[in-house]
């Protein structure tokens, strides 16, 4: 069946394309030469560091959001989950920013694509992009004045999910006040069977684990208002928000059976994560000069997180229960000076903050107490020539010192360096060179002395001495742009030293799941991404690759994965129909475990008129039963894991959208970002 599924959707594909007619986009690119050489494509521009998209007439009518315009544009390269709110690139997840200011998932969301001029996608970033992997910019038209609210709602079938969401907007010339409001549940149903072996030095333990319903719970609501300011020299904004988030997972009359020392036993286990976040942001940007500028961004916010856990055996019961309070502020100031003849230079120096205190009173009572500081600072110089090539350097030094109470500080210096090479010729092709060094510190739930005994066998343990990780990267990206179909292939290589991964061990007839930093992580990998777009009613994307990941000290693994991914559009007046197919996929996840998943395919159908949307979303349909696989292999512990949940099976969803606008029309306000805060109470298993 899979394959007449695949068979099917190329052939319609197929189809289409032969008897699409050609035609012209409509839209006036609006250009900014700050580059000698820029190619443009009806559905793009490229430039030597990033490719400025337009969206088209048929996209403005039909996307609702932020990441629907970046779905529906298929720019080369990168990859769009509108339902997960998440964008990603060969080079890792990419930051997003509207009009230069960092936005979070929630402002890119409510963006209306008829109030975006343009999306600037930085795939070799400089300048005040320079520390990102990759960057996206939602570049908005001048806004007027007037207001808009905007209510839309989503409601699944085949399991509980919902999402709901208002946003209302008022724009004066030189302010715009905004308010946000909203709540989304989720509850999936997973099937569970696992077998541990245990190896003890006298034999091995086998555990078997069979779960018929679990149940995992999420409920999030958040609150926000901002206001912000800008004319000809400043622009400022300040933001308030509250979110509320609560996680609930229910194992009810699970077995469990031992080989032998244990009688077999029903299970059952109910986790509770409660987290409650109040933040505050603060955004200014002075314009010194017709060349320089200043930025400022602070961002800061309080969480207090509750972890409670009751896991049972027939003849066995574990409780944990903690609670914590974080602190977190970062700083950032940016100073950015352009000089004549294409010199570019900016300056950044970042500084975090954390401070967090977990009361730990199950299985027994203990406090701890853990700060962190990290300082970055880093200066970024670009020039570019009149025959196509641009050069990027990137030096810099961070500095981070964290301290649990009772412990001695450790504190890490760390270089880094990112230097970039590109050429451009006229006809449309682009050959880029990149060579980055980096470094990453290890997440302050895993550094502390905590325990949290999981089951009667295995207790988790943090450890207040890990050391940071290295990272090198070198990389090649080629990328071509014609009037009806663009191409990027990516090849690069990811090393990392003193990876931070599980480590297992015996004491007291009990296995220890703690952390450590002797491992070393390879991964060369080949990933490419071709768009066709033969006319404006038929749009077809294709990424796919191949990556080698191979691990090696405390842990040993390796994995060949290759993928491939398959996304179109059809326009057919009001309505818009989008079919996608993903093929299984073989992976390496949390640096330890090997993990396999199903194929994925869906449709959906968009209805849109004026103020109004309809869509209708099917997943997976007539698929039931299908798995992920994980194996994860130590010296002394062996998992080996079977899941079956909703997300991978049949499923569907209808989304209603209706916006109400009073005054003049005015640019869609920036959707804003929630989530829940971080937390350092140790947890989980891997």
């Amino acid at each position: 069946m899979k394959r007449s599924i695949i068979f099917t959707y190329i052939l319609i594909s197929t189809s289409l394309s032969v008897f699409c007619q050609d035609s012209q986009d409509s839209i006036a690119y609006r250009v900014q030469h700050l580059q000698e050489i820029v190619v443009k494509a009806p559905h793009l521009a490229i430039e030597d560091d990033h490719i400025c998209a337009y969206p088209s007439a048929q996209q403005r009518k039909h996307a609702r959001s932020g990441y629907d315009v970046l779905n529906s544009m298929m720019i080369p390269g990168l990859m769009v989950d509108c339902q997960k709110r998440e964008v990603t690139s060969p080079f890792g997840a990419v930051r997003l920013y509207i009009d230069g200011r960092p936005a979070d998932a929630q402002e890119v969301q409510t963006l209306r694509a008829k109030d975006i001029q343009k999306v600037e996608y930085y795939d070799l970033p400089t300048g005040k992009f320079a520390n990102d992997n990759a960057s996206i910019n939602f570049v908005m038209k001048n806004p007027t004045e007037g207001g808009y609210t905007q209510l839309d709602a989503m409601q699944g079938v085949g399991y509980l999910q919902g999402d709901y969401n208002f946003i209302t907007k008022y724009v004066t010339p030189k302010y715009n006040f905004n308010v946000w409001g909203g709540y989304r549940l989720e509850d999936t149903k997973e099937k569970l069977t696992e077998s541990e072996y245990y190896n003890f030095p006298t034999e091995q333990l086998i555990k078997d684990v069979a779960c018929d319903d679990i149940s995992h719970r999420n409920d999030h609501a958040y609150g926000a208002a901002s206001v912000s300011h800008s004319d000809n020299k400043t622009t400022w904004m300040l933001r308030a928000g509250i979110d509320k988030d609560w996680n609930k997972k229910v194992v009810e009359d699970g077995t469990v059976t031992y080989s032998s020392l244990f009688p077999n036993a029903t299970l059952t286990d109910k986790v509770t994560n409660d987290n409650l976040k109040t933040s505050l942001y603060f955004y200014f940007l002075n314009r010194l000069s017709a060349s320089q500028y200043v930025e400022v961004e602070a961002n800061a916010y309080y969480a207090n997180t509750n972890f409670d856990q009751n896991y049972s055996e027939s003849d066995e019961a574990i409780s944990s229960s903690a609670d914590d309070d974080y602190y977190y502020t970062n700083v950032k100031v940016l100073y950015g000076h352009a000089f004549k003849n294409n010199h570019n230079l900016t300056i950044t120096l970042n500084e975090f903050y954390r401070n967090s205190r977990s009361e730990y009173t199950l299985p027994s009572y203990l406090v701890q107490k853990l700060y962190s500081s990290e300082t970055v600072l880093f200066a970024n110089y670009s020039k570019r020539w009149k025959n196509g090539w641009m050069f990027s350097i990137t030096p810099g030094i961070s500095y981070q010192i964290y301290q649990l109470k009772g412990e001695e500080a450790v504190g890490h210096l760390s270089p880094r360096l990112n230097a970039m090479a590109s050429y451009m010729r006229n006809d449309g092709h682009r050959l880029q060179f990149l060579f980055a060094l980096g470094n990453t510190y290890p997440i302050l739930n895993t550094v502390n002395n905590a325990t949290l005994q999981l089951d009667r066998l295995m207790i988790r343990r943090g450890n207040p001495k890990l050391g940071n990780a290295t990272l090198l990267q070198p990389r090649v990206t080629y990328t071509v742009s014609k009037p009806k179909w663009s191409l990027s292939a990516t090849l690069q290589y990811l090393y990392i030293n003193h990876l931070i991964t599980n480590s297992y061990s015996i004491e007291n007839e009990k296995i220890i799941n703690s952390y450590a930093d002797a491992t070393r992580y390879h991964r060369p990998s080949l990933d490419f991404s071709l768009v066709f777009k033969p006319c404006e009613q038929f749009n077809l994307k294709f990424d796919g690759g191949y990556k080698h990941t191979r691990l090696c000290g405390l842990v040993s693994e390796s994995q060949n994965t290759c993928w491939g991914n398959l996304y179109s559009e059809i326009y057919l007046g009001d309505f818009l129909i989008q079919p996608f197919v993903a093929t299984p996929q073989k992976d390496i996840v949390s640096n330890q475990v090997l993990w396999e998943t199903p194929w994925m395919y869906g449709i959906s159908g968009k209805w849109s008129r004026s103020a109004f949307s309809a869509e209708l979303q099917v997943n997976n349909l007539f698929l039931s039963g299908q798995e992920t696989k994980g194996v994860l292999d130590a010296d002394v512990y062996r998992l080996i894991t079977n899941s079956s949940d909703a997300n991978y099976n049949a499923y569907a969803t209808l989304k209603l959208s209706y916006t109400f606008e009073y005054g003049k029309k005015v640019g869609r306000s920036p959707k804003y970002q929630t989530g829940r805060g971080e937390s350092t109470i140790i947890e989980g298993r891997y």
